[in-house]
């Protein structure tokens, strides 16, 4: 309610820190100051596809209207450094707050700028944009050691649910013995994970049972079998 001094250092603050790590934007109560405040902005290089939006300081503000159609956009966020999540929201948004003098004003806002906008509000009701997931169902198919980073990732990414692992056969004679090698093996069953290991993935009962599990996706790495 105060737009004085004070208010003015601290929005020149977080707009230094937003520029200094290379941000889109920076809601207050990311830097430990609970009020109702934001600051976005992002000046595109020339090849970028993205197209920028200027320098926004916004108080209090509200979504008052919101497209109903929605796209996928990867977002990243300052509070989750390294982390990056495919993220559905409104195409565009009507937002209405107050500048950095208290004066009101209303902005009509599209793509990435409508994005950055909901992803600094959602700061302000103590919302990150991993509240906002929407998991997959996955299904992995691997045998050989090239897949189990990619198994590994995948089971730390919230964004998937692991329906199945299907993987083959992988044993080496060790001493005249037969020793299971199959490290992909291994790691579902270290994390509990269905685990199918069919002789002929193209058979159609096979491939029945793999559209039983309802898989959104499917990951392949180092399988060996077509």
């Amino acid at each position: 309610a105060d737009f004085d001094l004070e208010l003015e250092a601290l929005i020149n603050n977080m707009i230094e820190t937003m520029r200094s790590n290379n941000g889109m934007g920076l809601a207050a109560p990311q830097v430990g100051i609970s009020k109702k405040l934001l600051v976005c902005e992002f000046c595109p290089e020339k090849e970028s596809e993205l197209s920028g939006f200027p320098l926004t300081v916004l108080i209090n503000p509200k979504i008052k209207k919101f497209s109903k159609q929605e796209i996928n956009m990867v977002e990243g966020c300052l509070s989750l450094p390294r982390m990056e999540l495919l993220i559905k929201r409104p195409k565009t948004v009507t937002v209405v707050g107050k500048d950095r003098y208290g004066k009101e004003v209303r902005i009509e806002a599209d793509n990435l700028y409508a994005r950055v906008l909901q992803h600094e509000i959602d700061h302000l009701s103590s919302t990150l944009m991993v509240d906002h997931i929407q998991k997959s169902r996955l299904l992995f198919i691997g045998t050989g050691p090239f897949g189990i980073d990619a198994l590994r990732l995948i089971i730390n990414d919230p964004q998937y649910e692991i329906v199945a692992v299907v993987t083959g056969q992988a044993k080496a004679r060790v001493r005249g013995r037969q020793v299971d090698c199959n490290g992909i093996l291994r790691l579902a069953k270290e994390n509990k994970l269905k685990v199918l290991q069919p002789k002929n993935i193209n058979a159609p009962r096979v491939i029945e049972d793999l559209k039983k599990l309802r898989p959104d996706i499917g990951v392949m790495v180092d399988y060996g079998r077509i």
